[in-house]
Parts: C-alpha cells; sequence; structure tokens
C-alpha cells in the first residue's frame, strides 16, 4: 500500500509539472499573435507590442513565484557587464552601415514606417517603450519564468528567435533574415547561460535593453 500510494503522489505531481509547463509555454504564442494582428492585418506597430506584452503580463503574474526580483538588478562582474553593454550598443551600428546591402530592395522606409504609425512624436515614444519596458518584459517571460534547461538550444530560445522573422521579413532581404533568425537565437542562449550559470540576471536585462535602443535608434536614423 504505501508503494501505491508513492507511487500515485508522483504521477499527481508529474500531471502538476507537465500542466504547469504547458501553461507556461503557451504564452511563447502571444508574439505571434501580436505580430500578425498588429503589423499584417491592423498595421499597427504599438497594437502589435501591445498585444505580445499582455500575453507576457498575464504569464509573469501568473508566474511571479518563479521569479526572484529582489535578484534581477544584482551585478556580480562589472567588467563583464561593461564589455557585454558595448558589445551590444554596436548592434544597431551594424545595421546602420549594412543597411543598403541588406534592405529589400523595392523597401521604402519611410511609408512602411508611416503606415505602421511610426511618424513624428509617436517612434519617439515607441522607442522609449521598445527600449525599457519591452525587454525587462520579455526576460521575466523568456529567461525568467521559462527558465529552459537544454544544454544546448532549447524550443523557447527557437520560438523566441523565430517571431523576429515575421517581423525583419517586412524589411530585410530572405538571405539576411537566415542571418539574423541565428544571431538572435545566440543571443538567447547566451543570455540564459547569463542567468542560469553566472548569476548574471541584470547583465541579461540591461544589455537586451540596450541593443533594443541601438537597433529602433538607428532604424529611426534610416528615416
Amino acid at each position: 500500500m504505501p508503494k501505491l500510494r508513492c507511487h500515485a503522489t508522483v504521477k499527481v505531481k508529474m500531471r502538476k509539472i507537465d500542466s504547469s509547463t504547458l501553461i507556461k509555454g503557451l504564452f511563447s504564442i502571444s508574439p505571434y499573435i501580436g505580430v500578425v494582428l498588429g503589423l499584417y492585418v491592423f498595421k499597427n506597430a504599438f497594437l502589435s507590442i501591445i498585444i505580445y506584452h499582455l500575453g507576457l503580463i498575464t504569464a509573469i503574474i501568473l508566474f511571479r513565484k518563479k521569479i526572484s526580483f529582489g535578484k534581477i538588478f544584482a551585478v556580480n562582474n562589472k567588467p563583464l557587464l561593461l564589455v557585454s553593454v558595448i558589445a551590444c550598443s554596436l548592434s544597431g551600428l551594424l545595421i546602420y552601415w549594412l543597411w543598403d546591402t541588406v534592405k529589400l530592395p523595392t523597401l521604402n522606409l519611410s511609408e512602411v514606417m508611416a503606415t505602421f504609425g511610426l511618424i513624428g512624436p509617436t517612434k519617439i515614444i515607441f522607442l522609449i517603450y521598445y527600449s525599457t519596458i519591452h525587454p525587462l518584459l520579455e526576460e521575466l517571460y523568456w529567461r525568467f519564468i521559462l527558465n529552459p534547461k537544454n544544454r544546448f538550444v532549447s524550443i523557447s530560445e527557437l520560438l523566441f528567435s523565430a517571431y523576429h522573422i515575421l517581423v525583419i521579413s517586412l524589411f530585410v532581404k530572405t538571405e539576411y533574415v537566415v542571418l539574423i533568425f541565428f544571431i538572435l537565437l545566440g543571443a538567447a542562449r547566451v543570455w540564459r547561460y547569463f542567468v542560469q550559470s553566472r548569476n548574471e540576471r541584470f547583465l541579461a536585462l540591461l544589455t537586451h535593453a540596450v541593443a533594443d535602443f541601438s537597433i529602433m535608434y538607428c532604424v529611426i536614423m534610416l528615416y
């Protein structure tokens, strides 16, 4: 009887773990819903990112106990933080320098961004939001809540990188879309390494924010 009870308890715990993992994973489709509805259907960048973030915020509320908020802003290696920030700040400059090479031949960036509502003061508001709230929510969900244990690349990192394809393909040639996908995949894995192996949560958060700001700022400068 004790063995049967123990076996039943293990089964119940496994079901709870599986259901929890499934629910957490379901929110990984929120960026796809946001991009498709926001950019492809309604042509509104703000709507796209808000739909995406509503999914992330819901996940963060539901699984807030899995986030050690007190450790998020801890810095363990300042030189590593500085070097990482400088490296990520160059991402936008790289796009700026290579823009004429990587962009779609028929692309009129000003027209496309205007179609998405990113003109005048709104593009500055979007830049601020995109480089502050956006990376914070993404790190809390993709790195802290999901927290995959795969030795190499995880499914969540593939999903994180793949949703960017829907956005990037609107602006960049196919061969460079593929290249950027693998760069994002590598970045996601490196951020997980910092979080899991080096306990550098703030480093992952800050470098993500710096990269987002650098890229979005340089895109704005292009039109």
